[in-house]
């Protein structure tokens, strides 16, 4: 089964995910190893733990873009001054 990693690594400190794939750092080691139906397990988890870090998004918790605070996951829509992808007002 094809890894979820999207090349934004980074481990969120409050809930122990990567703020870009949304998997533990136990789940990553595994990955290669754990058995198809594990893999398939953690892939049902991740569009909740991912919305969960989505809607957390700011400056201070992503230490991402000071204009955005955002690492490239979200959807700014400038114009607008809002993140397409959850709403959140862009700072």
């Amino acid at each position: 089964m094809q890894s979820p990693c999207i090349q934004v690594c980074r481990i969120d400190d409050t809930t122990g995910w990567c703020v870009g794939c949304g998997r533990t750092r136990d789940e990553i080691a595994r990955w290669g190893t754990a058995s198809n139906s594990e893999q398939a397990r953690i892939w049902q988890q991740l569009p909740e733990r991912l919305a969960t870090l989505r809607n957390r998004h700011d400056a201070e918790s992503w230490g991402g873009d000071a204009e955005t605070g955002c690492l490239g996951l979200c959807d700014p829509d400038y114009d607008a001054g809002v993140c397409r992808s959850c709403g959140r007002t862009l700072s």
